[in-house]
């Protein structure tokens, strides 16, 4: 199950179109699909930005992978259009709520699996963020991956010693995910162990001022992608906030 969930966030070289575009274009149209999709209540205008992001996906040729993330936040957005109707009473604007946050999670989904983390630190050194935060944020971003997975080999050596994680009541289980933590927290402490080793052999943060292997720059392909998508995206917002 959590290599399930993994392989619908984790970034994989692929021969997705949306490679081709600068990463900065990559991180502009997320954050364009996001605002789009948590700004409308009605369940038309939901479904219409959710198809967006469909295609776009589709476009991408990361459909499959989006899918699953789709399925795995689908579980969410029940919980939360169950919410919302409790509260409003309303199914249509519970549909619309359950919308908006799939195609948030589809436009994250979409960023995650078509940019890889050393693209992301580019662009984030392209807007002066600080270097510590930068190092921050992208071994997070490694580490959970690789966290997951160790679960999930723990997680089978304990089913291989008896361990039936699920049977029982929700009691039980979660009673026999004890087992879990000291084998889990010892890893994580090796992992920051060997982390810290590493950086301190590198000699992190002695140089203020550190190169880059390679440079964002625009391409003729770049500037044509913004030159169709920024109209479009001005019609989205225009349609979303007036109709």
């Amino acid at each position: 199950m959590l290599g399930w969930i993994l392989e619908a966030f984790l970034f994989t070289y692929s021969n997705s179109p949306l490679r081709i575009l600068d990463p900065r274009i990559r991180v502009l149209l997320t954050i364009e699909l996001f605002t789009l999709s948590a700004l409308p209540n009605v369940f038309v205008k939901a479904a219409i930005l959710l198809a967006m992001v469909l295609i776009l996906g589709m476009i991408g040729n990361v459909f499959s992978k989006l899918l699953k993330a789709m399925i795995f936040a689908g579980i969410f957005s029940i919980i939360i259009g169950a919410i919302d109707f409790y509260v409003n009473t309303d199914p249509i604007r519970a549909l619309g709520v359950s919308m908006r946050f799939l195609g948030i999670v589809g436009s994250l989904s979409i960023f995650f699996l078509t940019t890889s983390p050393d693209e992301l630190g580019y662009v984030m050194k392209r807007f002066r963020v600080h270097r510590d935060i930068i190092f921050a944020f992208l071994t997070a971003m490694r580490f959970v991956p690789v966290l997951l997975l160790d679960i999930s080999q723990i997680i089978d050596a304990q089913r291989s010693r008896g361990l039936e994680i699920q049977k029982g009541n929700i009691v039980r289980r979660v009673n026999k995910l004890f087992p879990l933590v000291v084998p889990m927290v010892s890893l994580v402490l090796e992992r920051s162990n060997h982390l810290a080793e590493a950086m301190e052999s590198r000699a992190y943060g002695s140089v203020k001022q550190v190169s880059s292997f390679k440079e964002l720059r625009f391409r003729p392909v770049d500037r044509i992608f913004l030159a169709i998508s920024t109209p479009l995206m001005v019609l989205a917002f225009y349609f979303v906030l007036k109709f």
